[in-house]
């Protein structure tokens, strides 16, 4: 079914999938090995599998234009996008799957950043359909022809993308009338001051911990870093080198799970560990929670009194890794210190924990507090108005008024910085924005 297989840069293969494409290559299929290429089996070194890789597999450089020359000698010219100079886009990836007698085509630009009016040559000639995939309505674009292919030219907008069609049995599409230029006016604009409604809990990362092993006697470690002690990956570095295990950081090459398969987290004598955490909070009385993962290898303390975790379990959040405990009512005003401790068997990685819940979260000596939350948002940042950590749904709510409303009427942001963002106009949806330009149509609202 398939041609080509690609690998991407990688350390190590599964068995299976080793198996797999040998028995592809056999029956003829082609395989292209990208940078580095693999040299292990289930994270342990191979002899075959780099033999494999020198004999059977074509070696290329991890660079864009490279590969799209090596598929074109490998498949045939398919696909090119260039700019008005005929260089080649790196940033606008291309799909192409073929429907009966269509053909489909996904165009996407990949940059966040940079915007680009593209040429794309296609060796396929028809009726040429964009698809939009937000509203669902389907567009005949102009195209050139040439012999049996077909010259396509689009504007990509940053992260903007393209479901287009060609439809082999119908001629291509030439349009005769250019769509006349209107005049813009502005009629309003809305900066300032916004009513706003969070929609999820707000969030606060405890990301820097102090950490002793063994007994309670034992020094804490890391306060000499910050007065909220070392970075938790840092800490968990510290005490995996304590114990002789192998590090963690990019995996080192093995997956945890895999590292664990093989023995390579286990410990011989283990040791009791702790870790401490510190925040500072306004409003002791706000509704809070405390969320972290493996919660039930620890034994938790909130200033020093111990956390029956199961009569304040509140569920999942998120991800069911993600366990939530209600300790609404347990903080103090001022400071407060969350301690985990637990038998360190290495089985398990170290991670950040949270505290989620109704307030806001302000900078406050190179760490933060917790405080009332702000009765209004400005457009721009959150990080400064009581959100630095926050990642949910939030609705923004202003009004305006039209003195003499006649036309066609827009709203327009010259940026957004979220992923997704529903328009309502007078309690109706107006359509959704996700890139750019972020404009939208409102005049039946």
């Amino acid at each position: 079914r398939y041609k080509v297989v690609i690998i991407p840069p990688m350390k190590t293969l599964t068995k299976t999938t080793f198996d797999l494409l040998k028995n592809f290559a056999e029956k003829g299929g082609r395989i292209i090995a990208l940078g580095q290429y693999p040299n292990m089996i289930d994270a342990e070194p191979s002899e075959e599998l780099s033999r494999f890789i020198e004999e059977k597999c074509l070696r290329v450089a991890l660079d864009k234009e490279m590969l799209e020359k090596t598929l074109n000698k490998t498949l045939g010219d398919g696909v090119s996008v260039r700019d008005c100079s005929r260089n080649y886009i790196a940033d606008i990836y291309a799909h192409r799957r073929k429907a009966g007698k269509s053909e489909i085509f996904f165009f996407n630009n990949i940059s966040r950043e940079k915007s680009y009016d593209a040429t794309i040559y296609i060796n396929s000639k028809g009726l040429v359909e964009n698809w939009n995939l937000i509203d669902g309505t389907i567009e005949k674009l102009p195209c050139e022809t040439s012999k049996n292919s077909t010259i396509l030219k689009l504007h990509f907008e940053p992260v903007a993308s393209y479901l287009i069609t060609v439809d082999t049995t119908k001629k291509p599409y030439r349009a005769t009338v250019k769509p006349k230029q209107q005049k813009e006016e502005i009629v309003a604009i809305l900066d300032g001051k916004w009513k706003f409604q969070r929609q999820n809990p707000n969030i606060l990362t405890l990301d820097y911990c102090q950490y002793k092993i063994g007994e309670d006697t034992t020094p804490w470690r890391g306060k000499t870093v910050s007065p909220f002690g070392m970075p938790v990956w840092k800490a968990q570095m510290e005490i995996r080198k304590y114990f002789g295990l192998r590090q963690t950081w990019h995996n080192s090459g093995i997956s945890f799970w895999r590292a664990e398969q093989l023995g390579l987290n286990k410990i011989v004598k283990p040791e009791k560990i702790s870790l401490k955490f510190q925040y500072k909070t306004n409003v002791p009385d706000a509704n809070m929670s405390l969320m972290l993962e493996t919660p039930e290898i620890f034994d938790i303390f909130l200033n020093n009194q111990k956390l029956n975790i199961k009569s304040i379990n509140k569920g999942t959040y998120i991800d069911p890794c993600f366990k939530v405990f209600d300790i609404s009512g347990l903080s103090h005003k001022g400071s407060n210190e969350l301690i985990l401790s637990c038998l360190y068997q290495g089985q398990y990685e170290l991670e950040n924990i949270y505290l989620t819940g109704d307030f806001g979260v302000y900078p406050d000596g190179g760490g933060f507090v917790l405080d009332k939350e702000p009765e209004t948002l400005y457009t721009g940042d959150w990080v400064q108005q009581g959100y630095p950590f926050y990642s949910g749904k939030m609705t923004y709510e202003k009004e305006f008024k039209l003195a003499k409303p006649k036309g066609r009427y827009f709203v327009r942001f010259d940026s957004l910085k979220g992923i997704v963002f529903r328009i309502l106009i007078n309690r109706s949806e107006a359509g959704i924005l996700c890139w750019k330009p972020y404009c939208i149509d409102i005049t039946k609202f």
